[in-house]
């Protein structure tokens, strides 16, 4: 059986960071095809400051801002976000399995992971386990929400909606003529009710959103925290996508200064 000093599981921004301090020794599992979904399925830009303090950071921030994805002051431009992801996990030669589900156990000590895809089973052995969601999940502090990017062809029409009503948030995004709708859920929501909530409140929605459309709904949950003087702002864990890569980048620094399997 394979050892592993981590396995990961989704591709997540920590994650990933994680794997770039130890790459042949980590294995990321990603149930889906994509990178970075609990910022990009899940259609949260976080902070739109920006500052790097470990090196690679450092690098992460200048491949977004040379692609101008990111500009200083605004949210990131979510949808763009993900191909610099892959870019990074190619570039580390991190060892990543899209498209695979696992079940941890513990065995002697050890954590036995079994990976099932496609292609058949197979298990693993790994010293740690990290899993961005359930990190998020066990915090109180943070709330489950289902976002939503909204458009309107005249962003003239100025939504006027007193964030924290009902939960709600309606927050500015990284283009004018739209914004991030994030819609409070309960913790044991599953998709078909948040869907439903969602829906059903914008069906039935107030007059001063009617001139916006919903554009896309997040195919992920959001784990945000209020922030902002009066709680009208959310934030998910480590402010934004640099920040949390860079606490995956210092935790991996901590997991390869331990004794290597």
């Amino acid at each position: 059986m394979k050892q592993y000093k981590a396995v990961i599981y989704g591709a997540s921004v920590k994650g990933i960071g994680i794997a770039m301090q130890l790459p042949e020794q980590t294995l990321v599992v990603e149930k889906t095809s994509l990178a970075a979904r609990e910022f990009v399925s899940a259609l949260v830009p976080g902070e739109g400051s920006w500052e790097a303090k470990t090196e690679p950071g450092k690098g992460l921030e200048a491949r977004y801002r040379q692609k101008g994805i990111l500009t200083e002051g605004k949210p990131i431009q979510i949808a763009a976000a993900a191909p610099v992801m892959f870019e990074t996990i190619r570039d580390a030669q991190i060892r990543v399995l899209f498209g695979t589900d696992l079940k941890v156990c513990r065995a002697d000590g050890k954590n036995i992971v079994t990976c099932y895809n496609d292609s058949g089973i197979f298990q693993v052995c790994a010293e740690h386990i990290y899993d961005w969601e359930q990190e998020a999940a066990e915090k109180p502090e943070y709330g489950k929400y289902i976002n939503a990017l909204l458009y309107c062809d005249d962003p003239s029409r100025i939504i006027e909606w007193e964030n924290r009503r009902g939960g709600i948030r309606v927050l500015e995004y990284a283009h004018p003529d739209m914004k991030l709708f994030c819609y409070p859920l309960d913790r044991e929501d599953d998709w078909i009710a948040a869907r439903e909530k969602l829906h059903s409140f914008w069906k039935n929605r107030p007059g001063r959103l009617a001139p916006w459309k919903i554009a896309s709904v997040a195919s992920a949950f959001a784990w945000l925290k209020e922030t902002g003087e009066k709680g009208e702002l959310l934030q998910p864990l480590y402010g934004n996508l640099l920040g949390a890569f860079e606490s995956g980048v210092e935790l991996g620094k901590q997991w390869k200064e331990e004794v290597k399997i």
